[in-house]
């Protein structure tokens, strides 16, 4: 927000609001992550099968961070 001759535009700058938080359905994503082949995890950018079972891995441990 400026404030001197630019005060005529004030009308047209953005407040500071905080946008609404988008919460993740976990279970959701666990069990797409569980669902996965190989080719699927390679068209979103999982390369290597062994990243694709460590995710798995840890999705049916629970201990997926979001």
């Amino acid at each position: 927000m400026y404030i001197g001759k630019e005060a005529n535009d004030i009308d047209e700058q953005e407040l500071d609001v905080v946008k609404p938080q988008k919460f993740i359905d976990e279970e959701e994503v666990r069990q797409y992550i569980l669902g996965l082949t190989p080719e699927e995890a390679r068209m979103i950018g999982i390369k290597h099968r062994s990243a694709l079972a460590y995710l798995k891995k840890k999705s049916k441990g629970r201990r997926v961070e979001f």
